[in-house]
Formats: structure tokens, sequence, C-alpha cells
């Protein structure tokens, strides 16, 4: 793929000339480029990889934690899949990147400046952000919308704190995918706090809450919590197993 041609295409069909800029984003399933108009806005050209190593990987790690021992329990959107589901995302009020173009080949979609989740949460002892990153999400499985691949990376601190969710390849499509989606979320976010105490209050304090009593199946929550910290372990990214039984325990 030509990718000057692609983006002289791409800027004659928004009607905006682009060029690139000398900053990349790393990608596993998509190679990233950041570009600029003449106004210095900036976007992400986003192209699926091909054959990508990570799907086995992705696959065998749902297996492992056992949201995918029973068949197929996610699937891959494609460009134009992604952009329908950001503007669904946009108008049920969940922040999430503008896309300005999108085919089967690219999609072009607002840059959003700031700092990953995970790199947030590894460098400050402030937990607040985990309240906010849980009440959007649980907004949005309110609204019947599974974001799906919710780990640090795919979601941004912008300035002023303020959470920003991009990145949408994966739909998870099981009954259970809002519960695998919590645990997940729950997961990654007691792997990655420096702050530990803070974060398991964070969550607790939403377990505890109206919103989440009677929303979710905890016993669900609680198998694929087991099934996260047991994948962390075997994976050597660090031990979590205190703290999912402190989360675990509330949700009896």
């Amino acid at each position: 793929m030509n990718l000057g041609s692609l983006l002289i295409d791409i800027s004659q069909k928004i009607g905006k000339k682009l060029k690139f800029t000398d900053q990349t984003l790393h990608g596993a399933l998509n190679n990233n480029w950041v570009v600029k108009d003449k106004e210095e806005k900036k976007y992400v050209l986003r192209i699926p990889k091909e054959n990508p190593p990570q799907i086995p990987l992705i696959r065998d790690e749902y297996e492992i934690i056992g949201y995918a021992k029973n068949g197929s329990k996610y699937r891959f959107r494609t460009s134009e899949e992604q952009f329908s589901f950001t503007e669904k995302c946009f108008l049920s009020g969940i922040p999430v990147p503008r896309t300005s173009y999108s085919d089967n080949k690219a999609i072009l979609r607002e840059f959003i400046e700031g700092t990953t989740l995970d790199n947030f949460l590894k460098k400050t002892n402030n937990t607040s952000v985990i309240e906010d990153y849980l009440k959007t999400i649980v907004k949005a499985h309110e609204k019947g919308i599974i974001l799906g691949d919710r780990w640090g990376p795919n979601t941004i601190v912008a300035p002023e704190k303020n959470l920003v969710e991009i990145d949408f390849d994966i739909d998870l499509t099981a009954e259970d995918a809002r519960e695998f989606e919590i645990a997940q979320i729950l997961s990654y976010c007691l792997l990655w706090s420096r702050n530990k105490t803070g974060a398991i209050k964070s969550i607790i304090d939403l377990v505890n809450s109206d919103k989440f009593d009677g929303f979710y199946d905890g016993c669900r929550i609680s198998e694929f919590l087991h099934g996260h910290e047991e994948y962390f372990r075997k994976k050597e990214f660090g031990s979590i197993k205190r703290e999912v039984e402190n989360i675990i325990f509330c949700l009896k």
C-alpha cells in the first residue's frame, strides 16, 4: 500500500490537506500514523495489519480467562464497523474520538493528547480516575454498549484527567460480555495501580453501589477475575491474587 497516495486520497475526500508527522503509535492490530492538517490539528491514520500475530494470542488469553471456552465469543470489527460503533458511543454520551473518514482500508480519527491509562496509574497515587473510568463503563453497559478490549492502552487520560475511550477492534458477543468487560477493567486497574490500596477502595465503592448491585452477575465477574489473575501469573505480569480476593469477597 502506498501511504502517500492513500493520504492524498483521504485528503481530497475530507477536503483537508494532510501530511505525516514524525510520530507513530504502537498498535497490536493496526499500524498508526499521526498526521496533521494545515491548522496543525492532529489525526490518527489507522490501517489494519494483515494477519497480526496477536490474534491467536488474544484467543489463548480469552480461553485461559474462561471467556471463549464454549465457542467464539468475540469477533474483530472492520474499519467501517468501528466507525459506526464510535458514532453510536458518541451519541450515547461515551467519550470517544470523532472519526473524520473510514473505509474498508483505513480510519482517520481525532488524535487525543494525553497519557494511556496504564502509564497514568503506574505513576500516580491518585486513584480517582478509576472511579471515573468504571462509571463510564457502567454507563455504557446501561445503554447496552459493550466497548470491548478494555485494557490500559485503549483509554487515554487527557489533560484535566478527562478519560477518552479509543480503539474498538474487538466486539464481545457473549451474554456475559459485560461481566467479562468489568472483570477485565478491574484486573488491569489492580495490576497497574501504583496505589493498590486506593485502587481497591475505588473498586469496592462501585461494587457496593446501587448501580452495580443487581445489574451484574457477581459470580460470573468473580470467575473472570480468577481467570485474569491466573493469566497474569502464568505470563509473569505480576500477582494480584490478594487484591482479587478482596474484590471477590465484596461480590458475594
